[in-house]
């Protein structure tokens, strides 16, 4: 068999190829408010991330919490600088699809846990983007987003220290989140998840047929 259509077919087998980014392990230095519908009723950590275009198909993040999670918003945005949101391209309350687990880094009086969160498609076109986690409460209770200094990090960027703060509670208008906690560089401890989808089938027919009547000649 022709070398070229061998490679067709393994991509044709080999279905959507996954990818992650990972802005690195908590490291126990501080956290910033990142809460809905807790003692605080509204507060965005929003961290950059680079996607070679796909799927995202799931979102986590390491935080403080000592309140009841009742499920997590999340907005997916590019373009964000200081005193300004950019273009928001998905976001909204998950209340099903989402997982929790203690993750180990407790400090401060709270437990250390790590939230994900599940989407059922989100295609995006390659680029920077900025992904802010804020899990929900019972109306009591803190949660905090876990600093990072890129320990155990992939993908790119990581440690940067391009995140941004948003809270109509604390008067906050995507302020620099290094700005909050007065540490520099600022960086968070979230990741995403995403897939490359395999080749449409009409597509790969196609590139098959043209292969073969190639051959053939």
């Amino acid at each position: 068999m022709n070398t070229a259509i061998c490679i067709v077919l393994a991509g044709l087998a080999s279905g959507a190829t996954a990818q992650r980014w990972y802005n690195g392990d908590p490291d126990n230095v501080n956290g910033l408010s990142a809460e809905f519908n807790t003692t605080v009723s509204d507060a965005f950590v929003f961290e950059n991330f680079d996607l070679y275009a796909g799927i995202v198909s799931d979102a986590w993040g390491n935080f403080y919490i000592s309140t009841h999670v009742q499920g997590c918003m999340y907005e997916l945005r590019s373009g964000v600088s200081n005193g300004f949101g950019g273009t928001l391209h998905a976001g909204g309350e998950v209340d099903d699809g989402w997982e929790m687990w203690r993750n180990g880094f407790n400090n401060y009086g709270f437990l250390g846990y790590t939230i994900a969160v599940h989407f059922p498609e989100i295609r995006l076109p390659a680029g920077e983007y900025w992904l802010a986690l804020s899990p929900i409460g019972d109306g009591t209770g803190r949660v905090f987003a876990q600093t990072t200094s890129g320990d155990n990090a992939e993908g790119t960027p990581f440690n940067d220290d391009n995140s941004f703060f948003y809270s109509v509670y604390f008067g906050s208008n995507y302020g620099r989140a290094g700005d909050q906690l007065g540490i520099y560089p600022c960086d968070f401890s979230y990741g995403v998840g995403w897939i490359y989808p395999p080749a449409p089938p009409s597509l790969a027919l196609l590139a098959f047929a043209g292969l073969a009547s190639r051959r053939r000649r």
